[in-house]
């Protein structure tokens, strides 16, 4: 995913007390990466599952 398609979305989780992994490894800002989000509660697992 690249950054103009998901950076307000990562703003509103944070906000709202999600959790994001580190979107702004390596050269994300011009060549995307993958997005994993969720609650507390599920990010670990939903995380694990991604790979």
């Amino acid at each position: 995913m690249h950054s103009w398609d998901c950076l307000g979305a990562i703003a509103i989780i944070e906000a709202a007390g999600g959790r994001v992994n580190k979107f702004f490894v390596g050269d994300a800002l011009l060549k995307g990466n993958r997005v994993v989000a969720g609650g507390p509660a599920v990010y670990q697992q939903l995380d694990s599952l991604s790979g």
